[in-house]
């Protein structure tokens, strides 16, 4: 639940997150259903009133984010009206942003006057916005909630919160120059304007109905250090803006001293109300919460106590895993090897007939060794029981024997068939060439000269066993 709880009036707002979508509802406000929400885990956002709650930019001429985040108190210490340590006090996160981007209050820092006017030197720097209030004040508001029975989990600063919400609803123009926005949130005859450019929330500051030359006051002090003529975005919300009567009669009169475009949002009442409960729910940039210490909400600490300790147990179970599983792997990898190794050397062995001593490459170099050496040694006894060539013989001669072949050389061994002699005329290359492969051989024939007579050709023949293979 948002609650815009500041003045006589209450104004609730419950909202729900579903991803990045937040969908919020106007309810009234009854503490007894708020109480029993509380009791089932309902988180409740409430404000500390502009003024009271201060939201103000502390700022370091250096680039180091870590170095920033050490002396920011000290920054924010020198620019309270107050010790900080009387105080409970919050830092978003840290931007790097330029000099023109922050209020000149901040940006002034290093500024020079020279004929009269502000000029700001461009520096880098490291800046954050603090939102801080005093701890005396705090317990007073929460003192007055309790109450009225509501017990806030979020205590948010009401103008960066009313700005947040501008940008979401009603997001600025991108663009150089942007005009100077400023919002307008009203109760009755009080309320508070919040200043800021483009997207750059600059401060906050209660007003009244009947005052309209404060509002130029505060302007002017956020834009003196600015060379660009001044142009304004109004944004309006709060009880009666629209309406008839005093709140009416001072909105006309802005416009009118400082003309721009000027917008009413979407159910201005709950304007407020909704941007806490949005900032409660989704995260963002400038989000904060006062209530924090010793004065911090005993459910919301524990919940972000439990988001710490869930955070911290993944990062020790993601550093153990990062430590554990290369081991792990180391080893599946090893016992993949040494499997390997096994059924290697156990195979090897097995082909051996004994145990090979080497290993690896050196193992394959004993076993081809071994193996060739083997060959030799059974060449004899291979030779001894291979079939008699007579059968190689009688095959080779009957398959020319057909032809008037005269052989003047014959050589028949285990590897081929080697004949030389002269045939008839009538026994060509092809004949003899067939007559070969009938017995088994294939067989090359090299064609002489013929003779003298011309009825008959030398020939030479030399075959080898025909293979085949499955």
């Amino acid at each position: 639940y948002g609650i815009d709880a500041a003045g006589s009036e209450r104004c609730m707002v419950r909202g729900e997150r579903s991803g990045q979508r937040i969908t919020w509802k106007a309810v009234p406000f009854d503490r007894d259903e708020l109480a029993a929400a509380v009791a089932r885990g309902v988180s409740v956002a409430c404000s500390m009133p502009t003024g009271i709650g201060l939201a103000t930019w502390v700022r370091v001429p250096f680039s180091s984010t870590s170095k920033a985040l050490r002396v920011f108190p000290s920054l924010l210490d020198i620019q309270l009206p107050f010790p900080l340590e009387e105080c409970c006090s919050c830092f978003t996160e840290p931007l790097q942003l330029p000099a023109e981007a922050l209020p000149f209050s901040v940006a002034g820092d290093s500024a020079a006057l020279k004929g009269g006017e502000a000029l700001v030197k461009p520096t880098p720097g490291v800046s954050a916005l603090s939102l801080v209030a005093r701890s005396v004040d705090v317990e007073a508001r929460l003192a007055a909630l309790a109450d009225e029975g509501i017990d806030p989990h979020v205590l948010d600063c009401e103008g960066v919160a009313l700005w947040t919400q501008a940008l979401r609803e009603i997001p600025p123009a991108a663009r150089e120059g942007s005009p100077v926005r400023a919002i307008v949130f009203m109760r009755g005859q009080t309320g508070f304007m919040v200043i800021g450019r483009g997207p750059h929330f600059w401060s906050a500051h209660r007003v009244q109905a009947g005052n309209v030359l404060a509002l130029g006051r505060f302007i002017r002090a956020q834009t003196r250090g600015s060379d660009q003529p001044l142009s304004m975005e109004w944004i309006w919300g709060g009880r009666d803006v629209d309406a008839p009567g005093p709140i009416l009669e001072f909105r006309n009169d802005v416009e009118q001293r400082w003309p721009g475009r000027s917008i009413t949002v979407d159910e201005p009442e709950s304007f407020l109300a909704r941007a806490l409960a949005t900032r409660a729910l989704l995260p963002g940039p400038l989000r904060g919460n006062i209530r924090s210490g010793a004065l911090a909400h005993a459910g919301a600490k524990a919940r972000t106590d439990g988001t710490r300790l869930r955070s911290a147990m993944v990062l020790l179970v993601a550093g153990v895993l990062l430590c554990i599983v290369p081991s792990l792997w180391g080893y599946a990898i090893a016992s993949r090897q040494r499997a390997l190794a096994t059924q290697f050397s156990a195979r090897l062995n097995g082909m051996m007939g004994y145990a090979v001593g080497q290993k690896g490459a050196h193992a394959f170099l004993t076993a081809e060794r071994e193996l060739a050496a083997r060959t030799l040694q059974r060449e004899p006894i291979a030779a001894a029981f291979k079939p008699s060539l007579l059968a190689d013989l009688t095959e080779a001669l009957s398959g020319i024997g057909e032809f008037d072949v005269h052989i003047e050389h014959f050589a028949l061994t285990d590897e081929g068939l080697q004949i030389r002699g002269s045939a008839p005329s009538g026994a060509t290359e092809t004949l003899l060439r067939e007559a070969f492969s009938m017995a088994g051989y294939e067989a090359k024939v090299t064609l002489g000269d013929n003779a003298e007579d011309g009825e008959r050709f030398a020939f030479v023949v030399s075959a080898v066993r025909e293979v085949f293979h499955e």
